[in-house]
């Protein structure tokens, strides 16, 4: 029983350490262009596209709001933002050279990471409506 109980709290942490990851990550990218649209649609794009066809997606779109998803997911999956382009071709060499098993891992935790981003983007925007 204690055993289960561990397993609880570990699983828990997790989840808030990602859950206030996502927090700081999306209020400091509030501002970028296209942010908050992006990361409205970022699970789904995945679930429709895959993981490593929306990075690619996000980081083509040459805006700030894109670029800072993919750093984003980078920064939490590989613990690591690359200097020049966010951690995109670190995390695509990682996800290239990954077995199915560690490939599929990385892609339901990018996903829980980006449904955390997408209810934290959508509940500060409207935080910041004006008029309200």
């Amino acid at each position: 029983m204690k055993e289960e109980t561990k397993k609880e709290d570990n699983a828990r942490t997790r989840t808030q350490l990602m859950a206030q990851y996502a927090w700081e990550k999306t209020k400091s990218a509030l501002n970028k262009e296209n942010f908050v649209q992006l990361a409205k649609g970022a699970p789904a794009l995945v679930m429709a596209n895959g993981l490593m066809q929306a990075l690619a997606y996000w980081q083509a779109r040459g805006k700030d709001g894109g670029k800072e998803l993919v750093a984003t997911v980078a920064g939490w999956l590989i613990r690591s933002e690359g200097p020049k382009d966010g951690g995109f071709q670190e995390l695509m060499g990682h996800l290239h050279q990954a077995s199915s098993a560690e490939f599929a891992s990385k892609t339901r935790e990018a996903l829980e990471l980006l449904r955390w981003v997408k209810q934290f983007a959508s509940a500060l925007e409207e935080k910041e409506k004006p008029g309200e």
